[in-house]
């Protein structure tokens, strides 16, 4: 009696058979896609990597999707398995035919500005991280896109990211900064992590990389932040609302993240709803249904059609 044959008979799943019996129900389990492991019969797939195990987890208790109005976020509202198969999905995966540059060219030819670089002061943001502070390997590279605003002016937010701190609490950045009339000013490059939202999480995901300090969704996230009206530099609740030249440039840019780093769009938040202590708002009076409007027209003219499903 060969060793399949015997595990059959200890896991009890045949008695009275003969040895060439068993060969046949060998046989037919292996065309049915499965294999022996220990004593149970397991599918052949598994994680890509121990980053998707991370990630999957990331992704318990997707939120229900909202009312499409101004300030609420109705995007969020894939099933977490849908999200988890496009999370794995390289961009040329969904959308074969399209590169990168090919996309950068389209969304330019639609109104998409240049960059123009502020940098930020070094002691304003870090490296992603690979491990965690107790060692363990965490996900360290662009997975989700969150949604700020400054709520003081252009120049201040500038000066406020180029002016070294050494005190944590006061270290802030964003990786795109998005003016009044459009323009995308790029203050940390995406491969380093921002300090948008230091205590949060998405869902019951974050990551704690020093030993006492909160956890935050840095090490995985891409910061954006629209500059608010003259109207919103201060503590209201809302203000007069952003421009339309906002609106596209912001659609444009979280349409590029997309396509870059696979993210759907289930997977764009804002610092409301990331923020562990409650306080923050922003962005504050953001309209929904006016950003994927155009997110929606962006995706469609640059064959992007996958990234604008919810």
């Amino acid at each position: 009696m060969d060793t399949w044959t015997r595990k059959l008979k200890q896991m009890r799943l045949f008695h009275n058979i003969d040895y060439y019996k068993a060969w046949l129900l060998r046989i037919t389990a292996i065309w049915m896609g499965f294999h022996l492991t220990g004593c149970a019969l397991l599918p052949f797939s598994k994680p890509d990597s121990a980053s998707d195990e991370i990630i999957n987890n990331l992704l318990q208790n997707t939120p229900k999707p909202s009312p499409n109005t101004v300030g609420k976020n109705p995007v969020q509202s894939q099933s977490e398995k849908q999200i988890s198969m496009n999370l794995r999905r390289s961009p040329t995966e969904a959308s074969p035919q399209i590169t990168l540059d090919s996309v950068r060219r389209c969304l330019a030819n639609l109104g998409m500005p240049n960059e123009i670089l502020q940098a930020a002061d070094p002691t304003n943001y870090d490296n992603r991280q690979a491990l965690d502070a107790d060692g363990r390997p965490v996900a360290h590279s662009p997975r989700l896109v969150v949604l700020h605003e400054t709520v003081i002016s252009e120049q201040e937010s500038i000066q406020m990211f180029q002016t070294p701190h050494a005190d944590d609490d006061n270290q802030a950045s964003y990786h795109v900064l998005v003016t009044e009339d459009g323009r995308l000013v790029r203050i940390v490059s995406d491969d380093k992590r921002a300090f948008g939202a230091g205590n949060s999480a998405f869902n019951n995901y974050t990551i704690r990389l020093k030993p006492g300090a909160s956890g935050s969704i840095n090490n995985v996230a891409l910061h954006l932040s629209l500059v608010s009206p003259p109207d919103g530099r201060g503590e209201t609740l809302t203000h007069s609302g952003y421009t339309e030249p906002q609106y596209r440039s912001t659609a444009a840019q979280v349409l590029f993240w997309q396509a870059r780093y696979g993210i759907p769009l289930g997977l764009l938040t804002t610092h409301k709803a990331v923020d562990l202590s409650k306080s923050r708002k922003d962005p504050r009076s953001f309209d929904w249904s006016a950003f994927l409007s155009i997110h929606q027209q962006l995706a469609t003219t640059c064959g992007l059609q996958a990234y604008a499903s919810r």
